[in-house]
């Protein structure tokens, strides 16, 4: 996905093309899944929690309000990808 982003972002420029990466996110789809699987899972990123749909949803209208972001792939993870 990151290269499509950024070989779509140079070959339609001035089109601005980026994505958002979210890690688990609080969600209906885990509405049957135990409290204490979902604490579990955010204790294994760094900020020992999960995302809400909202806090992803801020992250995707910044990035379209943006005039210079384009390329970009903006982790919505709590840092889960960093361990």
């Amino acid at each position: 996905m990151n290269v499509l982003v950024e070989s779509l972002s140079l070959e339609l420029a001035p089109l601005r093309i980026n994505a958002v990466s979210p890690g688990l996110t609080q969600t209906l789809l885990y509405g049957n899944t135990p409290v204490e699987t979902l604490q579990e899972w955010a204790n294994d990123t760094p900020l020992k929690r999960l995302a809400s749909a909202e806090e992803v949803a801020e992250v995707i209208h910044f990035v379209t309000l943006h005039p210079q972001m384009t390329g970009a792939i903006i982790p919505v993870d709590a840092g889960a990808r960093l361990v």
